[in-house]
């Protein structure tokens, strides 16, 4: 399957990787995707890549709720927006709790111009919400989405890496919801 803008993650991939500088060349009206965001947020994207939202499409799928809008919305990125989501077929690379999830569709400030601030509540609330996340704490919850582990996570070796995420895709060990 070809990933929209595919051309464009590359192209920012082999200037970053040559060292010549580049700018975000996002899709306007559509959503990136994580790699997109990747190219100029590595650490960032290490953080991610360990946390249960790295595997929101993989808790779906194990539940047998791939094929539930109301389920779907919340484990894909714009699901029923211009550019979202559409199927795992047409958009693969939109699965998961991914940057723009969270961030907006090309949220990146280099390419918006505007200025992260740190999200509200309301923004993780549109999905866990009292029906969904009924224990959701976004108090106890917030410091595990902060961005702020890339430099412990760096320093496994990647086999201990893909050992971690498929521990904690796998729902091994764990409740649904936390006590």
């Amino acid at each position: 399957s070809s990933q929209p803008g595919l051309n464009d993650v590359l192209l920012m991939e082999i200037r970053t990787l040559l060292g010549v500088e580049t700018k975000p060349l996002l899709a306007g009206a559509r959503f990136s995707g994580d790699r997109s965001c990747r190219v100029c947020h590595a650490k960032h994207h290490v953080d991610w890549e360990l946390t249960r939202h790295a595997c929101a499409w993989e808790t779906l799928v194990r539940l047998g709720k791939q094929t539930d809008p109301e389920c779907v919305r919340c484990h894909v990125v714009g699901l029923n927006e211009p550019g979202g989501f559409a199927s795992i077929q047409t958009t693969p690379h939109l699965t998961n709790v991914q940057c723009e999830s969270c961030h907006g569709g090309n949220g990146c400030a280099a390419f918006t111009g505007k200025k992260p601030d740190l999200l509200p509540a309301a923004v993780c609330q549109k999905c866990h919400d009292a029906k969904h996340s009924p224990r959701f704490d976004f108090i106890a919850a917030r410091p595990r989405t902060l961005h702020n582990r890339a430099e412990e996570l760096a320093k496994l070796a990647p086999a201990e890496r893909e050992a971690q995420m498929r521990k904690l895709c796998s729902g091994e060990g764990r409740q649904l919801f936390p006590p």
